[in-house]
Order: structure tokens, then C-alpha cells, then sequence
């Protein structure tokens, strides 16, 4: 038997290296950020903030897809009127007072396109190209690629309507996105996908309700989301470097799901008059606070990892309570790693020393996310069992049928 040690050995050595990836809120994941945080200065954020003006605006209409010029597009900026139709280069431009505009395009073949404009310094030029989807065949939403449909995650969700989906490669798009349309923003992986802000701004602000967010990472912003509508989902991505991690003003029924808050200065969430949200299997490590509560109830915190060195909470103190918000569900709230209670019963619960954080009565003995040394042992033990088998029956089979 001795001589077939080498074979259970090399089973286990390949089921180790198809070790599959750990869930994207385990903190080993992050080791990707550490190139990411040193590439991006806290201090290279546009000087100003203040109010600009500018003298001309123009820029060229494109056919979304194959990018090249549309003609006979009509241009408008509001609040005009200024309008023209743009010929085969597909160019327009305006020289307008100095302001702050809208401006948007239509073309018969296709869907409207549209952005809001900040004009630049008096006498600059304010460059602004739109990409416009050709009207579908069938009625129904339809997936906007970015880059190929379109260079830029905000071109892509201005050339969006009501239902559609902005596909997003892997990448690192240096941009702020403002969303006014019911839309998903799907990116290939949070690992993968990172959206930039820069140091300044949302990286996502959201203005219409039931907006999708899912597979991205948000990055260096003053907010990673900022959302004052109803419906929002965000999912399986990873708010980090931010001043805030997720802010939320009058907002109601959300869903907070798979996210990882990390190291966001200020604090991981800011809730203000919000309702009816679920936050649950999230992972916050490194936060400045946790969240800061203010006319926030009625929200449901279950399932969720608090690690490594998050301050605490923040906002109205009658709100940091067992019973202004749910932490719990059927009885199972969310892991402390701070927690010194005990478990007395066994069932997975702390019994003691509570309500833990001033807030959960239920607090989880045990973390909620598969962390990568679980799956390492269990992928072990899958290898080893392989072998086995594969030493208990493959290998007979294959000895008799090569006797004579």
C-alpha cells in the first residue's frame, strides 16, 4: 500500500491548487487593494469645488456600438433654447452664457441620450461626446457594454432607459456616475471592475429608485454610494477608501447584501430618514464608525461580520438601541469579533455580557463569511477522499486487467 502514497499525495496537491476563491468579504480577498491604494494619492483630488462657468460647449453624437458619428442628431441644452442638428461629423457646439446646463439628444433611429453639464472657467471649451442606442426591434430593456457599446460607465447610463442594463467590463474607469434612470449597473467581479472617483464626489449617486449595483468596486470617493430614492440594491461589491462608504437620504425598502466596507474614513454608512432596509452578509472592516443613525427605523441588520477595528455609531443616541432598528433574525443576529461573551447553551449565540455594541441581543459566536482557511481544509479533505477512492478502486481495476 505504501507504494501508492505518492499517488494520494499528488490528489491531494491538485484538489489544493483547484482550491476555489473565498467569498469576496473574506479579508484575504483584499490583498488586490494594496496596488490600487498606492497608485491613488488622498491628495490628488481636483483642487476646486466651487462654482465654474464656461463660454462654449460642444462635442460629437456618436452611434452607440459602433461608435462612429451620427448625423441629423438634434441637440439641446436647457435652459436655452439653444438647438441644432449635427451633420456628418456629427459635431455640435453652442457659445452660451455662463451656466449650468442639460444637455440632451434624439434622433429619430434611436434612443435619447442625455448629461448634465458643470461648465469650466470662462473662455474654456467643455468637451461632452453622446452615445446613442439604436431603438430596438422589440420592446424590453437592453444591455449597454461599456467599453464596447460605449467608453465611459456614464455615457453608457445616459444613453440608458427605464430597465436597462449597463454591462461593465473589467477595468478601472476613473469617473463619477450620476444615475436618473430605474437601471443595473453590473460589473464582472468587485475585484475586477473599480470605478474611481478621484478623491471628490459620489462615485455612484443615485436619483431614481430601484437602481441595481452589483459586482463592483467603489473607490476613493466621498461617498461609494449615494442614493435619496426608494428600492436601491446593492450587491456583491466592495465600498472601500471612501469618506463614506453607502449614504442614504429619505430612502426606504433597500437592500444591502455580499458587501464589503473597508477602511472607509468617516464611517461605513450614513442613514438619514431611511426605512425598511436590509442589510445582511456584509463584511465592515476598518471603518471609522460603523453607521451614523438619524430618523433612521425600522431596518433590518442580520448575518453581517463586524472585524478588525470599526469605531462605533454615530447620530441620534435613541437610535443605538436593541429596538429603534431589528440586528437580528429568528433569533440570530451578527458576529462581533470583539464579543467576550459566552455561549452557554451551544447554539451559536452569545447569552452573555449583552446587548453587544449597544444594539445586537443576539449576537453570532461564529463568522457568518467562509473564511479561505474553512475552504482550504474542506478542499483538503475532498482531495484526500479522491484518492482514496481513486487508490481503493481505480487502480485495482486497472492492475487486473493488465495481468495475463
Amino acid at each position: 500500500m505504501a507504494r501508492w502514497v505518492p499517488l494520494l499525495l499528488a490528489a491531494v496537491l491538485l484538489a489544493v491548487t483547484l482550491l476555489p476563491a473565498t467569498s469576496p468579504t473574506a479579508a484575504g480577498d483584499f490583498a488586490f487593494l494594496r496596488e490600487l491604494r498606492a497608485e491613488s494619492s488622498v491628495e490628488d483630488a481636483p483642487a476646486t469645488r466651487g462654482e465654474e462657468t464656461t463660454h462654449f460647449i460642444e462635442g460629437t453624437v456618436y452611434e452607440a456600438a459602433r461608435q462612429r458619428p451620427l448625423s441629423g442628431a438634434r441637440v439641446e441644452l436647457t435652459p436655452g433654447p439653444f438647438a441644432a442638428l449635427t451633420g456628418r461629423d456629427g459635431h455640435y457646439r453652442f457659445e452660451v452664457p455662463s451656466n449650468a446646463y442639460r444637455v440632451r439628444a434624439t434622433h429619430p433611429d434611436f434612443r435619447e441620450s442625455w448629461a448634465r453639464l458643470i461648465p469650466a472657467l470662462p473662455g474654456t471649451v467643455l468637451m461632452k461626446d453622446l452615445y446613442l442606442v439604436p431603438t430596438p426591434a422589440r420592446t424590453g430593456p437592453v444591455t449597454i457594454d461599456v467599453p464596447g457599446d460605449t467608453p465611459t460607465i456614464a455615457d453608457a447610463v445616459h444613453a440608458a432607459a427605464d430597465g436597462d442594463v449597463v454591462r461593465i467590463a473589467p477595468g478601472r474607469y476613473r469617473e463619477r456616475v450620476f444615475v436618473e434612470r430605474s437601471i443595473t449597473l453590473t460589473g464582472s467581479t468587485s475585484q475586477s471592475t473599480i470605478v474611481d472617483a478621484g478623491g471628490i464626489g459620489s462615485v455612484i449617486a443615485v436619483a431614481a429608485p430601484n437602481v441595481t449595483i452589483r459586482g463592483l468596486t467603489l473607490f476613493h470617493g466621498d461617498w461609494g454610494v449615494y442614493a435619496q430614492e426608494d428600492g436601491l440594491r446593492l450587491q456583491d461589491s466592495l465600498l472601500y477608501l471612501n469618506q463614506q462608504g453607502l449614504r442614504t437620504t429619505q430612502a426606504r425598502n433597500g437592500l444591502v447584501e455580499d458587501v464589503a466596507f473597508l477602511d472607509n474614513w468617516q464611517r461605513a454608512l450614513h442613514l438619514t430618514q431611511t426605512t425598511g432596509f436590509v442589510f445582511r452578509r456584509n463584511t465592515f472592516i476598518g471603518n471609522g464608525q460603523i453607521a451614523f443613525l438619524f430618523e433612521a427605523t425600522d431596518n433590518r441588520f442580520h448575518s453581517n461580520d463586524f472585524l478588525g477595528e470599526n469605531g462605533g455609531f454615530g447620530g441620534d443616541p435613541a437610535l443605538q438601541t436593541p429596538w429603534a432598528n431589528e440586528w437580528s433574525l429568528n433569533g440570530r443576529g451578527n458576529y462581533w469579533d470583539t464579543y467576550e461573551g459566552e455561549d452557554v447553551d451551544g447554539d451559536g449565540v452569545g447569552d452573555t455580557l449583552l446587548p453587544m455594541a449597544s444594539v445586537d441581543i443576539h449576537p453570532l459566536v461564529d463568522p457568518v463569511a467562509r473564511r479561505g482557511d474553512a475552504l482550504f481544509v474542506e478542499t483538503l479533505f475532498l482531495g484526500a477522499m479522491a484518492g482514496f477512492f481513486f487508490l481503493l478502486i481505480i487502480v485495482p481495476v486497472a492492475l487486473r486487467r493488465r495481468r495475463p
